[in-house]
């Protein structure tokens, strides 16, 4: 009896030690508990006013059922921290239209869109294992922040004079200097009729684009932002000004070529972005 306690007490402690062996090396298995490898080389390639640009390496092939999981954490949300941990991964945001997974040591790309302008946040990825949701550890963060637009506007309240193709013109001096790489131009001009009316916006460079060009009708006013939520009728667009600096005066100009309708330019403004030259 006592050598069969005996044979049983070594062999629970060899179960015991096995066990011990196999935690600790879960424990340290760079690849993650589930055997994914992860991704080490995550990196900013572009940004812009609502979005960011990733690129990095696929992983190591592990099959064909898997998929990437990317999240994003505002600056203000990490603690003071950079680096997400699993606790941040738990409550951050996470990115739809991620790419399949490719072969090992295919380049990978992904758009983070939507975002709001001037906005910071952290960014990471992890591969995810369909079958059964297991994912790799966590790969490096990234620090990124969306483009801002630096405006100049001007309430210059200038009547448009009835029917002199000449028009009138207004100036706004802009002080950033920036290599452009986006730009929006709001105006606020009151006119009853505004198929009347040319719309041009002029760069420091002597670039012209037409905003306006005796379109809309009997449509009264023309209030909002060419770029954002009203078109340009051209000639131009506002892709011709990208890679212009911004610093100078931008002019305005307005040109009533029919009768019997008049109107005010209330106010216009140029929103630029883009990085110091």
């Amino acid at each position: 009896m006592r050598g069969g306690a005996t044979v049983r007490a070594r062999g629970c402690a060899l179960v015991i030690v096995c066990c011990l062996l196999v935690l600790v090396s879960c424990g340290t298995n760079p690849s993650g508990v589930s055997g994914l490898a992860p991704i080490t080389d995550l990196r900013v390639v572009e940004t812009a006013l609502d979005s960011i640009t990733l690129a990095w390496t696929a992983p190591a092939a592990q099959g064909d059922d898997f998929s990437y999981d990317a999240r994003y954490l505002a600056a203000s949300e990490m603690g003071g921290l950079e680096e997400i941990t699993e606790e941040l991964w738990a409550i951050a945001d996470t990115v739809a239209g991620e790419p399949p997974v490719s072969e090992a040591g295919t380049d990978e790309s992904l758009v983070i869109g939507g975002l709001p302008t001037d906005f910071e946040c952290f960014v990471a990825i992890r591969t995810v294992r369909g079958a059964d949701g297991a994912t790799s550890n966590i790969s490096n963060t990234v620090n990124a922040t969306t483009d801002a637009l630096s405006w100049e506007c001007r309430a210059p309240s200038l009547g448009i004079p009835d029917n002199v193709p000449a028009g009138v013109y207004d100036v706004i001096t802009f002080p950033n200097q920036l290599e452009i790489s986006g730009i929006q131009v709001y105006v606020n001009i009151t006119h009853t009729y505004i198929w009347d009316l040319i719309v041009e916006v002029t760069s420091p460079g002597g670039t012209t684009v037409r905003l306006h060009n005796r379109s809309g009708g009997s449509a009264d006013d023309i209030i909002g932002t060419y770029g954002l939520d009203l078109p340009v009728d051209g000639p131009g667009s506002l892709d011709d000004f990208i890679g212009e600096l911004s610093q100078g005066d931008w002019t305005l100009w307005v040109s009533d070529n029919w009768g019997a309708d008049v109107g005010t330019l209330n106010e216009w403004c140029v929103g630029v972005w883009g990085s110091a030259p």
